[in-house]
């Protein structure tokens, strides 16, 4: 049973059965109340209640341009939902569903860039695995190559966003190259200047960077405070500014 939940008629019929449980005709929601708490709109309308003394973002599905899709921090989950809703692909990283909905919104070809099909069959979450084998393009991470890198690591191991990286782009060589990497990467991290490549998508994580660059005294927690005010912005990038020290709740 679909049900409209606007308060007035829209002129269409008010019950009706839709994709695949949510739909807009003319920006009237249809949801289905018989699961309501699984649908994409209905996380998308918890996502959107705003706090006490919190600058109100404007609610994703009001928005009408990609321009002010952009301006706007989202999490990957609240674009991943209003991707649903738009019937606009949901693959791939933060960034490229951002893009693909702002290019949807302002009526523009959103097609998908095609990734090659992964041909390898090995499957990577039950297979033994020895320091022989190929990496192959069905590689994933898991329990079973966490234990494999455990054994051949040390306790101490862990997948970091650098290895993770390595790993895709050298489909080809042995997981025994892949612990020489690990261990390079190790290494690497005793110098007290390394800093390791931040992706573009992580951008909380440039922002901490930057601003312990610019205030090593303060605490992690305050670096949490600026950034949560700071993400409330429509600023498009997110990036520390010295300016945001001024931010504040109100």
């Amino acid at each position: 049973m679909y049900q409209c939940l606007n308060k007035f008629r829209c002129g269409n019929k008010p019950y009706m059965k839709c994709w695949p449980k949510v739909i807009c005709v003319n920006r009237t929601i249809i949801l289905s109340i018989a699961d309501p708490k699984t649908s994409a709109h209905n996380r998308l309308q918890n996502y959107h209640r705003p706090k006490k003394h919190q600058m109100e973002r404007p609610n994703i599905l009001e928005i009408r341009t990609g321009n002010e899709l952009k301006k706007w921090y989202w999490l990957k989950a609240e674009l991943v939902n209003f991707a649903k809703i738009k019937r606009v692909s949901s693959a791939g990283s933060k960034f490229e569903i951002l893009e693909r909905l702002a290019m949807a919104l302002d009526g523009k070809d959103h097609e998908i860039e095609r990734k090659d099909k992964v041909i390898s069959k090995f499957n990577w979450a039950k297979e033994k695995l020895t320091p022989d084998k190929i990496i192959t393009d069905s590689y994933k991470n898991g329990e079973n190559t966490r234990k494999f890198f455990v054994t051949h690591c040390g306790q101490k191991f862990a997948f970091s966003i650098a290895l993770m990286m390595w790993m895709k782009e050298n489909i080809g060589k042995k997981l025994s190259d892949a612990i020489k990497e690990w261990e390079r990467l190790q290494q690497l991290q005793k110098d007290k200047n390394f800093k390791s490549d931040i992706p573009n998508g992580n951008q909380y994580n440039q922002y901490t960077r930057d601003f312990f660059a610019d205030n090593p005294e303060k605490t992690i927690q305050e670096a949490r405070h600026f950034w949560k005010l700071k993400r409330k912005l429509p600023v498009g990038k997110h990036l520390y500014e010295r300016t945001d020290l001024q931010l504040t709740e109100k």
